[in-house]
C-alpha cells in the first residue's frame, strides 16, 4: 500500500496581518456557499495534489483553483507539502480582483 502525502492547509497572510480567505468566508451570506467553501477545504487537505478534476484550473505562479456553483478557491502548493490558500472569489466577480490574487500568489512564492 502506498503512503500518500500529508498535506496541510495554511491561509496566506499578507504583511499587515490580514488573511483575505477568512475575510471572504465571513462575507459569504448563504449556508450553501460556506459549505462550499469548507468541502473544498477537506478535499485539499484529503487529496491534495491528486486532487484532479474538471473544477480545478492551473493559473500562473502556480496558482491553482477549484471552482464551484457558487465559489472560487485559489491556492498554491509548496515543497513542504503545504496547501497555501490565497483568496476566494464569488462567480462573477471582477477581473481586477483576480489580478489581485495572482500578485498574492506571487508574494507567497517569493
Amino acid at each position: 500500500m502506498a503512503l500518500t502525502t500529508p498535506w496541510r492547509v495554511v491561509y496566506f497572510q499578507s504583511e499587515d496581518g490580514n488573511i483575505p480567505f477568512l475575510d471572504f468566508i465571513d462575507k459569504l451570506d448563504s449556508r450553501l456557499a460556506r459549505a462550499e467553501c469548507y468541502a473544498f477545504i477537506e478535499l485539499l487537505e484529503t487529496r491534495g495534489g491528486s486532487l484532479m478534476s474538471e473544477k480545478v484550473l492551473t493559473h500562473p505562479y502556480g496558482v491553482q483553483e477549484i471552482c464551484g456553483r457558487s465559489v472560487r478557491i485559489f491556492y498554491v502548493f509548496t515543497s513542504d507539502s503545504h496547501i497555501v490558500i490565497i483568496d476566494g472569489l464569488f462567480l462573477g466577480q471582477s477581473g481586477q480582483v483576480f489580478d489581485d490574487i495572482l500578485r498574492k500568489a506571487r508574494d507567497c512564492a517569493n
